[in-house]
């Protein structure tokens, strides 16, 4: 396997489980400040 192909889909995993997470505290807060 080619490490570039690799190194590039591990970071985009990272930023999908980093903009999920994000988007859970948002509703979170949301919630609360209803």
């Amino acid at each position: 396997t080619n490490p570039d192909i690799v190194k590039r889909w591990s970071n985009e995993v990272q930023e999908a489980v980093q903009s999920r997470a994000a988007l859970v505290q948002f509703h979170a807060l949301a919630l609360l400040h209803q």
